[in-house]
């Protein structure tokens, strides 16, 4: 089956229940359970699901396929983690976008606002022209953007066939609610930026003044409503709270930064540039929008570093989630009487191998007392009490464990407990824990808090009693080895020898587990393209904005005798000072980012990234030097007063 773990794990062997006892499979100590697999559409199954969970008892679990994979749960978490984050970064990308070319056709439409109201036009017949504009432009991104999502779901789909032998149909309320979302941050952002030109009036335009502005409260009251129905679209309210607020501060900070550093380096470089004063008279006139374009900027260089730099982190950690020299053979269900011929046989073949006995108990006492008793509602949904534990004796620590508090019980009586089951039980050392184990209370005192490697691929445990405790009881034995590739033909021997063992074969998992991870880069690296792609779309609108105040200035300086070769010089030792301070500030931003997402959502080790120190201001700067090649630095005499007349 897909899902579950090893424990659950048989190979898929169908027979008459007649003829089971004959086989020998099943002996005292041997587990055995009765599944009920149902598959459905995800409401019908929610609604299932909560309903069974009113009255399910407690040797009973739902399990889900999704959250119960051995070896690509993480991968699989992780990968859904990234692309919601993707998708959220993409979205707030795609909504300042938005935002800025509204707010740049707003003021292109100021003249002609005020020459239509001063012919008669009212503000409300005003306000519903640009109403429908706004509702034409999203109907046709609209049936563009679902086409395009329709044809992305269907290409993904057809990559992960191998894994999805029936796959849900794309749901309606996907095709619907994309584009509402759309249509409420379009209308969200374009009311309060194009509310003001029905307030023109002729005189503002003779005047060249700047439309009335828009009230702060209509501002937090869009705002509230954009955050809001994000919240709703990814399923969270917390993270596009905090995605929201943590990039404004950020780019409040960069922005205040950018100005600063640019003011200082201008400052610095006062008697070794000819330009140097009237860069620096150039930069106190622009420091307002230096400090909203360098804030927006590196914010979004950033964003896109770590779209890129947390995909590559995530690729590299699903590649090397099997350790190194890790088991890929593990078996189950041997036999008491066939310990000692199991273990001459590994012996023979030169396999090491620690071979582990096992018996299932339910924790059902803490400190004399049912745990009902001791433990909050909450934690008495503990999944370590909703099913029995598999539990082992040892004099000896395993490899993979280590000893956070208390001392080892060797072959003295007592039980060392895993530190994270012991954290949320409220275990310590001292209690008393007793266990059901086939009709019988055993109890004993815990004398260590360990923590356990759970991705060693060794067999692993919550509790381990010292020898004596659990002898009595009947059990089977659970062992983990590696094959090499040349050995691998014993496997087949080994299933000869021992006909009635249990032997998984952790390649063939690894295999299939790879094939998932690949599809899950697929789509991790078309959803990060498409948030690129929104932040590119931001970008283009940026410096489109800067580039038309730059022709301007530059006419200006040509008209007041500037050569035109000066002005190309200031434009580029401007652009190329702002690009080196935004990749600066940028790389701080990113690994600031970096670090707090690897630590708090995909459970990451921090890590630097020196290359990106270079790469950055490089990169913002060459996009800089690219805007000021687009600046005409030679404009004709005529040119530049065309530019001053029409400004």
């Amino acid at each position: 089956m897909q899902g579950g773990g090893f424990s659950r794990f048989n190979p898929q062997i169908l027979m008459r229940a007649d003829q089971l006892e004959a086989t020998g499979i099943m002996a005292p100590g041997s587990r055995a359970g009765f599944r009920l697999m149902v598959a459905g559409p995800q409401p019908m199954i929610n609604a299932l699901e909560a309903q069974w969970q009113e009255t399910l008892p407690t040797h009973q679990r739902i399990f889900s396929a999704s959250k119960e994979r051995e070896i690509d749960g993480n991968a699989m978490g992780n990968a859904n983690q990234y692309l919601k984050l993707s998708a959220l970064m993409a979205i707030l990308l795609g909504a300042v976008a938005i935002l800025l070319s509204l707010q740049r056709y707003a003021a292109d439409q100021h003249n002609r606002c005020a020459l239509l109201l001063s012919l008669g036009l009212s503000p409300r017949q005003l306000g519903w022209l640009y109403t429908l504009q706004l509702f034409a432009g999203w109907l046709f991104a609209a049936v563009l953007g679902a086409l395009t999502g329709y044809l992305m779901h269907e290409l993904l789909i057809s990559q992960l066939s191998e894994f999805i032998r029936n796959p849900a149909p794309l749901a309606i309320s996907s095709v619907i609610t994309s584009p509402l979302l759309a249509l409420v941050i379009l209308f969200a952002l374009g009311l309060p930026t194009l509310l003001p030109l029905g307030k023109v009036t002729i005189m503002q335009m003779i005047r060249s003044d700047s439309a009335q502005r828009t009230s702060r409260w209509l501002y937090l009251i869009c705002t509230a409503l954009l955050i809001l129905v994000i919240s709703l679209y990814i399923g969270s309210v917390t993270l596009p709270l905090l995605a929201t607020t943590g990039l404004l501060i950020l780019g409040w900070l960069a922005g205040s930064l950018a100005q600063k550093a640019l003011l200082f380096s201008a400052a610095a470089a006062k008697h070794k540039l000819r330009l140097s004063a009237l860069l620096t008279l150039r930069l106190r006139q622009q420091r307002h929008w230096h400090k909203l374009q360098a804030g927006v900027f590196s914010v979004l260089l950033a964003i896109m570093a770590v779209l890129l730099l947390t995909r590559n982190e995530l690729l590299n950690q699903w590649q090397a989630q099997l350790p190194k020299d890790a088991p890929n053979n593990v078996v189950l269900n041997i036999q008491p009487w066939e310990g000692e011929r199991f273990t001459a046989w590994l012996d023979d073949n030169r396999i090491n191998a620690n071979i582990y006995p096992m018996v299932r108990g339910r924790l059902t006492e803490i400190n004399q007392q049912p745990t009902a008793n001791v433990l909050s509602e909450e934690q008495q949904k503990h999944h370590a009490l909703q099913r029995e534990l598999n539990l082992t004796w040892r004099s000896e620590l395993p490899d993979h464990n280590k000893i956070l508090s208390g001392d080892w019980h060797g072959e003295e009586a007592g039980i060392s407990i895993e530190a994270e089951l012991a954290d949320e039980l409220g275990i310590v050392l001292g209690d008393d824990v007793g266990f059901s184990i086939a009709g019988q209370t055993i109890s004993g005192t815990v004398t260590s808090i360990r923590e356990v490697n759970w991705d060693s691929y060794q067999p692993t445990f919550y509790l381990i009693f010292a020898p004596g405790m659990l002898d009595q009881l009947p059990a089977t034995l659970i062992t983990s080895f590696q094959l090499k590739p040349e050995q691998k033909h014993l496997s087949n021997a080994l299933i000869k020898a021992f006909p009635t063992i249990t032997l998984i074969d952790i390649d063939r998992l690894i295999v299939r587990a790879q094939g998932i991870i690949d599809k899950l880069s697929a789509a991790a690296t078309l959803i990060m393209l498409l948030t690129l792609l929104s932040g590119g779309i931001m970008l283009v609108t940026i410096l489109q904005q800067e580039l038309a105040q730059r022709r301007y200035e530059g006419a200006m300086l040509q008209t007041l005798g500037a050569s035109a070769k000066q002005t190309l010089q200031l434009d580029r030792l401007e652009f190329t000072l702002l690009g080196l301070t935004c990749g600066s500030i940028a790389i701080l931003i990113a690994e600031l980012l970096l670090g707090l997402i690897n630590v708090l959502v995909f459970e990451l080790d921090v890590t630097l990234h020196p290359w990106m120190w270079l790469s950055l201001p490089l990169i913002a700067t060459a996009i800089f030097a690219g805007l000021g090649s687009l600046i005409r630095g030679n404009l004709s005499l005529t040119d530049s007063y065309n530019l001053l007349k029409s400004g």
